[in-house]
């Protein structure tokens, strides 16, 4: 799917084993300057940079066939999200979307284990901040019920609904928007999962 789509970047949400059960195959290599082949495909491991951020190891792939010319691919892993649970925090999502974005009109592929989890989670989080820079309004609902009519159980739990609105009201305040739907977030979400719109033109 990388050379198919020729991506820019990757976003991965697991870890190669977790709690001793294997979640995704080591597709890359680890050591710099060494190269994996996989199939008529090879992938060489450029550099590593795990000083990047403090929530995900940052490494740079060249990946080509041997005719066509080869890619740049830049993988942000995220070091500790637990399957069918959030971080402790969003803002580390929000500059791991930020750094995967400076590939412009390039294809990020997101990825966990199966692909619902956390890979719904932070698709619709980056579905939800690129309306809301559109100025468009967003209800982190509606995103979600959009999501799976791509993919069955996108966003799987409870708590990963509730950490998108708790993202998207970090990413607000970020930019410095003192938004009313983060005091209606903050005030309902005591009583159960709200439905609310966060309206980019509301102040």
């Amino acid at each position: 799917m990388i050379w198919q789509e020729k991506a820019g970047s990757i976003v991965m949400l697991c870890r190669v084993e977790e709690h001793g059960k294997p979640k995704c195959a080591q597709y890359w290599p680890l050591a710099e300057g060494e190269t994996k082949q996989c199939g008529t495909l090879s992938v060489r491991n450029i550099k590593n940079d795990p000083k990047m951020d403090k929530a995900f190891d940052y490494t740079q792939l060249e990946v080509g066939d041997g005719k066509e010319a080869s890619i740049l691919v830049n993988m942000f892993i995220w070091r500790d999200w637990p399957d069918k649970h959030v971080p402790a925090g969003g803002l580390g999502i929000l500059r791991m979307l930020r750094y995967s974005r400076h590939k412009k009109d390039s294809v990020c592929i997101v990825h966990c284990s199966a692909g619902i989890g956390r890979t719904g989670t932070v698709v619709g989080l980056e579905i939800a901040m690129s309306r809301l820079e559109a100025k468009q309004p967003v209800n982190i609902y509606e995103v979600v019920k959009e999501l799976r009519t791509r993919r069955a159980q996108a966003v799987q739990t409870e708590v990963q609904y509730v950490f998108m609105h708790r993202v998207i009201c970090e990413y607000l305040q970020a930019k410095g928007m003192s938004h009313p739907a983060i005091k209606k977030f903050n005030t309902e979400r005591r009583r159960g999962v709200a439905l609310i719109t966060f309206d980019p033109c509301e102040e």
